[in-house]
This record gives structure tokens, C-alpha cells and sequence, in this order.
């Protein structure tokens, strides 16, 4: 047993990194030297000893792991896999931690690896996960259990699944060929301008500074990109770059920008020290002002659907308003520029299957937060529609976001965020609610009228506060179909 040492290859000097590149077969790319613990250890073992450490479980899905995934394969039999990701059962501890044990004796062509995912902490939770250990499949809210193949894995990144959820996401990749990727014109981040704290001003800094409009774009932050809907609060770009993305002469920015120019310049020193990749923006564009990292303008101005980069759950949004994005967003744009299609594919992202699909080829950063990126995204089936009938439930899934998009310009109620907020209560409870509705009344549409919202012809509930209101009216849009089959609508 053991828990080797979590030391990244770049911090280490440069005689031993190449010691280690010479003498170890798991040392690739930027590694991290518990992979080499890992190795040694098992090259120590006598025949059928068994070997267990507590590592990072970055190896599993790392490019710098392939070649110990690799190595484990080929000679050894994995027994099991305990995988704490970020549950918390560590305290203090940030670097997604596992349970390894290997046994060395070559696996059997029927071998399977005993596997369990912690999902949140528990007092004495081994003790349960032993209770249960030898069941082939067991789940409750605190852990996963069941087997993997052995057979199953290769050099790629493994993918510790239960066989149903492993079936189901073959039958998605057999039955739709096409990919996100087959369909986008490009999928990229935003840009990088070396200093947020300078290039990002808000409406007071624009009248103080007296920044002129034609240098400024609007930029959301990633947080504020949601399902279905895009909110920008008051944050402008100094964008000092030409339409190719390449920045401005120095005597074009001053003529045409000078108080943008002389903002700037205010922190000329600061801004020239900016580094991406080890070079400085003057030498990666021969000037002190350039973001760091730009983009085209056509990279932004046009028709694209939007995510942040990090999300809990498929936070896909359309931009019909030429919104430039930071580094923490990414765009896709679609090669069929069509507002319908856009439509269709927004509708599909935002869907529970495909969801599913991203979180089971996604990995997670702190806080079960997936990575939505180019990698990813591109990965995701979309079924486009074939025959007749699918092409008419394409055209009800247009229809669908068209009432969904309209809902959220309208009203500036988030209905997602409200709904998971603690303090939500019941509208019986709120003093500015009253309701005028029969027991047995009957949901057939909804129609405001004042403070009223009715649901039938002759039921309403009132609703004096416009905020409460708003959500109201979204929220019975969205469960209409339900609500009409109720026989409780009241309740």
C-alpha cells in the first residue's frame, strides 16, 4: 500500500526530467511523477502480489496517462477502482483522488474491475462500500458500484461505466452518424486580453474616461450565458484590433481612439508584460496594446450558439446580438447560418439525452463542474430529421424554442435560478397572492389580464408583485402541457 508524491513535470529539474523520460516507459507528456510510482511499484511485485495506492485519478482520462493505462493492460489485472473525484470525503484535499489495486498476473479475457464512484461523503462510507462489494451492481446517493470489462479499455480515456449506461451511449453512436463537428463551420473560445482589470470598463469608467463607442464591444460573462437566454450586465471590451483580429497600427489607435489610447497607455508598462505561452504581446504582435490572445470580428458578429466553458449542467444559449465572449466562453458556429436550424440544434443541446451524453465523456473540474469545449462539444450526436416524420418533430422542436426564446426576451425572470433557490415557497404563502379558483377547476391556457393570470375562462390567481408575477406566467407556460392534464390545478 502506499500514496506516492503528486509532483507535476515542470516543476522539476531538468537533469532528473530527463532521467526519468529515459528510465520510465509511463513518463509522456507534461506527467506527473506519481504515474512513475505507480510503474515501479508494480515492476517490484512477485508474481500475483497485489499493489494499492491512493493517486489522483487524472490517469484515467489525461493524454499524460496513456501510457500507464497502457501499461496496466497489458500485463497486470486491475481489481479495483475506488474513484472520490471531488466528493469531499478528503477534506482539504483538491486533486480528485482514487484507490487503485492491481494485482500482477496478466487479466483474463473475462475479467472485470470492481469499480465505485463516490458521490458524496460519509461517515465510515468504506464500511458500506464493503457491505455491498461483492453485489455486481449497487447504487444508493453516496456511492456507485459495479463492474467494468476489462476488455473494454484501451490506450483511450476509460470510461468507469455501468453496462447500461455504456450500451446506451453505443446505441447513440450507432444509430446518429452525425456529429456536432460534421455540422459547425468552427467551435472556439473567446479571446484572452492578458489583464481583464484594464480592457474590461463598465458604463461609469466609458463616461469618466470619455472612451469613444467604436472600440467597445458588449462581452457577458461566461456565468451569465444560461439555458435559452444571455445576460449582460453593464461590461465592455476595449477591443484595439482590426476586423482579421490583428491589432491597429499605433498611429491609426490614436488618431481614431485617443481616449482609449491614452487609457491605455496609462498602463503601457503593465500591459507590455503580458505573456501567453512564454512570449510577450510585443513580441507575439509587435505592439504594447493587442489582447493577447484576439480574435476575428467574424469569430463573434453573426449567428451562434454560446456556452460557458465550465457548467453543471447544458447551459446553451443563441446570439442573435453579435456578442463578443472571454476566454471563458465557448461559440459554435454552425455552417448552415439558417435561424431555423440554429433553432433545432439549440433545441437539441439543451436536451436531457444529450445532457447525459456530454457528462459521460466530459471530465469534471471542482465543484461537478464538465467541461464544455471544443473536444467535447464536438463529439455530440445531433439527429437530423430524415423522413417525414421526423422532419415534422423537428419542426414542433422549432416551434418549442421559438415560444421558450420569446418567453425569456419578454420577461426578465430567470426561471431556472429561481426554482432552485432555498427560499422558494408555495404562492398561497405570499402575502401579494390570492387565488379566485375552484377546486376542481380546469387548466386550458393561460391569460394575463392585469394582476390576473387566468387559467381557464373564469379561474385566476392574482399576483400584486411583478417579479413573482413574471415567474408565475413563465413557469405555467413551461408545464401547460402537465397542467392540462391535472386534477388538481389549484394544488
Amino acid at each position: 500500500m502506499g500514496n506516492p508524491p503528486y509532483v507535476r513535470v515542470q516543476l522539476l529539474d531538468e537533469r532528473i526530467k530527463e532521467y526519468l523520460k529515459k528510465n520510465y516507459t509511463t513518463s509522456v507528456g507534461k506527467f506527473d511523477i506519481y504515474i512513475l510510482f505507480v510503474e515501479r511499484g508494480l515492476k517490484w511485485l512477485k508474481e500475483n502480489a497485489k499493489l494499492g495506492f491512493i493517486t489522483p485519478n487524472l490517469f484515467l482520462n489525461r493524454a499524460y496517462g496513456s501510457e500507464l493505462r497502457k501499461f496496466l493492460l497489458k500485463d497486470y489485472s486491475i481489481l479495483q477502482i475506488i474513484d472520490f473525484g471531488d466528493s469531499g470525503v478528503f477534506k482539504d484535499v483538491t486533486n480528485y483522488p482514487c484507490i487503485l489495486v492491481v494485482q500482477k498476473r496478466k487479466a483474463r479475457e473475462d475479467h472485470e474491475i470492481k469499480t465505485i464512484i463516490i458521490n458524496k461523503p460519509k461517515e465510515r462510507i468504506l464500511y458500506d462500500v464493503q457491505k455491498k462489494y461483492y453485489q455486481s451492481f449497487y447504487r444508493n446517493e453516496f456511492f456507485n458500484m459495479f463492474d467494468v470489462e476489462h476488455k473494454t479499455l484501451g490506450e483511450g480515456n476509460w470510461k468507469l461505466k455501468p453496462q447500461p449506461v455504456l450500451k446506451l451511449m453505443d446505441r447513440l453512436d450507432t444509430t446518429i452518424k452525425t456529429k456536432l463537428e460534421d455540422l459547425r463551420e468552427v467551435i472556439h473560445e473567446g479571446i484572452i486580453t492578458g489583464d481583464n482589470t484594464i480592457f474590461f470598463v463598465d458604463d461609469n469608467t466609458i463616461k469618466s474616461k470619455r472612451l469613444e463607442s467604436g472600440i467597445l464591444k458588449r462581452v457577458p460573462k461566461g456565468r451569465d450565458v444560461r439555458k435559452w437566454k444571455i445576460i449582460w450586465n453593464d461590461r465592455w471590451l476595449i477591443y484595439p484590433q482590426q476586423t482579421d483580429g490583428t491589432p491597429v497600427t499605433e498611429s491609426e489607435f490614436k488618431t481614431a481612439f485617443p481616449n482609449a489610447y491614452h487609457y491605455l497607455e496609462v498602463n503601457k508598462d503593465e500591459l507590455s508584460n503580458r505573456r501567453y505561452y512564454g512570449k510577450t504581446v510585443v513580441q507575439l504582435f509587435g505592439c504594447w496594446y493587442s489582447l493577447i490572445h484576439p480574435k476575428p470580428e467574424n469569430a463573434f458578429e453573426g449567428i451562434k450558439i454560446v456556452t460557458p466553458n465550465l457548467s453543471k449542467e447544458n447551459n446553451f444559449a443563441l446570439d442573435k446580438e453579435n456578442y463578443y465572449f472571454d476566454h471563458d466562453t465557448y461559440s459554435i458556429i454552425l455552417k448552415d447560418k439558417s435561424e431555423s436550424f440554429n433553432k433545432l440544434v439549440l433545441g437539441l443541446l439543451n436536451s436531457d439525452l444529450l445532457e447525459f451524453y456530454l457528462k459521460q465523456i466530459s471530465p469534471y473540474a471542482s465543484g461537478k463542474y464538465y467541461r464544455y469545449m471544443t473536444g467535447y462539444l464536438e463529439k455530440l450526436p445531433i439527429k437530423l430529421p430524415e423522413t417525414e416524420e421526423e422532419k415534422r418533430i423537428a419542426k414542433q422542436i422549432v416551434s418549442k424554442v421559438d415560444e421558450i426564446l420569446e418567453l425569456n426576451r419578454k420577461l426578465s425572470v430567470d426561471i431556472d435560478e429561481l426554482l432552485k433557490r432555498e427560499e422558494t415557497e408555495k404562492l398561497s404563502y405570499l402575502a401579494s397572492v390570492s387565488f379566485s379558483m375552484r377546486d376542481d377547476a380546469k387548466f386550458e391556457r393561460v391569460e394575463v389580464k392585469g394582476d390576473k393570470i387566468f387559467v381557464n375562462s373564469g379561474d385566476y390567481v392574482e399576483i400584486k408583485d411583478k417579479r413573482i408575477r413574471d415567474f408565475v406566467i413563465v413557469y405555467l407556460n413551461f408545464v401547460a402541457e402537465k397542467l392540462s392534464k391535472s386534477k388538481d390545478v389549484r394544488g
